[in-house]
């Protein structure tokens, strides 16, 4: 396969959007959502996610949002502890960032729409990695794309993940690649794995996770490329892989919907945790709290279970899971979790908003 390159080029702290920290939104003629000239303070978030209302009592937009991508769709979704990370579609694609406590978005990377998009993005300490075509490019947090040339080109790049000091690349060509973030040192190089669809990556024991198309196996492998892989667990076409302290998490394809499953990491029999009529969209875990969003239609809705310390403990197997965290008349494409808050990528019309409620 010839690999492709695709030149990049950056701006250095480059304000994208006019979303300042603060600002209402308010209805216009065309459906759109625009900031309220006026500014103001955030309207707090109702417990369904409707909108609330502003000081002088016309309906705002989203409650909560922090950052707005004009004529743009979030394709993947990252946190750090100052910033949140995105890949954007639109009328040109572009890696991007904006403040967790909102403000100006920042573009880091951008080329053009009739390029092949990005797929997917990491975080380590200092920089952000994103995979599109054969190549995987790395940038500044801060200063964005720092060359012309792609990081790495592992071929038909897919899912990308970071842990201790490491870059995980899957490749749709059957191969999954382990970098030093910093030296750009192949460490390790796994073959024959299928078209890598998804990876998760448990840093404290140097395990990878991943699912691959075509397949119904979670596969397990060594984050030093030691051994050969073993199957985890075997469901139908599962993706969206995560975990916390005690068990896995995926979500998979279900008769009639999708469903979220998991398997304890010390070995219990994999379970269905929640299951959905429609489209799982994302699916994320961190400090015993499990969340997923669900596209029914028109409709996009978070669910999840909050202080969940154990497999069993505050989010029964079978239950609704009603009433929703959040509900929104979007399309919400992926969600990211800090300690405290969740991040949503909600798309309004022609313009995606990155919303954050608390956890």
């Amino acid at each position: 396969m010839t690999t492709r390159r695709t030149r990049w080029s950056f701006f250095m702290a480059l304000a994208m959007g006019s979303a300042a920290c603060g600002t209402l939104l308010g209805d216009v003629p065309d459906g759109r959502l625009e900031p309220d000239p006026d500014g103001g303070s955030p309207p707090s978030l109702t417990p369904d996610g409707s909108a609330a209302e502003s000081g002088d009592g016309a309906p705002s937009g989203p409650p909560g949002w922090i950052c707005v991508l004009r004529n743009g769709v979030v394709l993947d979704l990252a946190v750090d502890d100052d910033s949140i990370y995105w890949l954007r579609r639109g009328q040109d694609h572009a890696v991007e960032a904006c403040p967790k406590g909102g403000g100006n978005v920042r573009t880091l990377a951008t080329l053009p729409a009739s390029a092949t998009p990005p797929e997917a993005i990491a975080l380590s300490d200092k920089y952000v990695f994103w995979s599109i075509g054969d190549d995987v490019w790395r940038g500044d947090k801060k200063n964005g794309l720092e060359d012309t040339a792609p990081w790495k080109s592992p071929g038909q790049a897919g899912p990308l993940a970071s842990a201790n000091g490491y870059l995980i690349a899957g490749t749709h060509a059957g191969h999954i690649y382990i970098y030093s973030v910093n030296t750009g040192t192949q460490t390790a190089h796994l073959t024959g794995q299928g078209n890598v669809r998804n990876m998760a990556i448990d840093g404290a024991t140097d395990t990878i996770y991943y699912s691959m198309r075509g397949s119904n196996d979670i596969r397990v492998s060594r984050g030093s490329g030691s051994g050969n892989p073993t199957t985890f667990a075997t469901t139908t076409a599962p993706f969206f892989l995560t975990f916390d302290q005690n068990a896995l998490y995926w979500a998979a394809t279900a008769t009639g919907g999708t469903i979220v499953e998991f398997q304890c990491l010390n070995g219990c029999a994999r379970r269905t945790l929640a299951s959905a009529p429609g489209d799982f969209t994302s699916l994320a875990v961190q400090s015993g709290g499990v969340y997923w969003t669900v596209n029914e239609q028109d409709t996009a809705k978070l669910r999840g279970c909050s202080n969940r310390n154990n497999p069993t403990a505050t989010c029964p197997d079978g239950t609704s899971h009603d009433p929703p965290l959040w509900t929104g008349k979007a399309n919400v494409s992926r969600i990211a979790l800090d300690a405290s808050d969740i991040y949503l990528a909600a798309t309004f019309g022609a313009d995606t908003y990155i919303i954050k409620r608390p956890r």
